[in-house]
């Protein structure tokens, strides 16, 4: 029913015996078990029914889990790092407004300070081009 507790439907669907209180693993594996499934939505189309498969559920999802983060970590960090000038400007104009703002500079100089940053924005990428060319020239 809906008032019972997750250990007594898992002592009535025969996944921990009654006298489970004096079994911490079983009540362990069973509440890690709990915990994995709301990982996948909270139900599982299959669930393990002994605690073996308990065990090799859990360690799937586990598995599954760590993977999902890696790839996640993976497309994240092509997407933040795939512009370099792109990068380098954000992190200028954060370190202006933190000036700015420290300073206690007025507000429409403030505007007119970041108004010009945005707009030298392209010269300072095409003079990043030509340090880059530099640096490929002999000397």
């Amino acid at each position: 029913t809906a008032t019972e507790n997750w250990m007594c439907r898992a002592v009535r669907s025969g996944l921990m015996t009654v006298n489970f209180r004096h079994q911490p693993f079983t009540i362990w594996i069973n509440a890690l078990l709990v915990a994995m499934l709301q990982l996948v939505g909270g139900a599982a189309a299959v669930i393990p029914s002994n605690p073996a498969e308990n065990a090799i559920f859990i360690f799937a999802i586990l598995f599954g889990t760590l993977a999902f983060a890696a790839v996640q970590g993976i497309i994240v960090t092509v997407l933040t790092t795939g512009d370099p000038d792109e990068i380098a400007f954000r992190q200028s104009l954060d370190a202006l407004n933190f000036m700015m703002a420290d300073q206690h500079i007025p507000q429409p100089n403030r505007e007119f300070v970041r108004d010009y940053f945005r707009k030298s924005k392209t010269m300072l990428k095409r003079k990043s081009y030509y340090q880059l060319i530099e640096r490929c020239l002999p000397s």
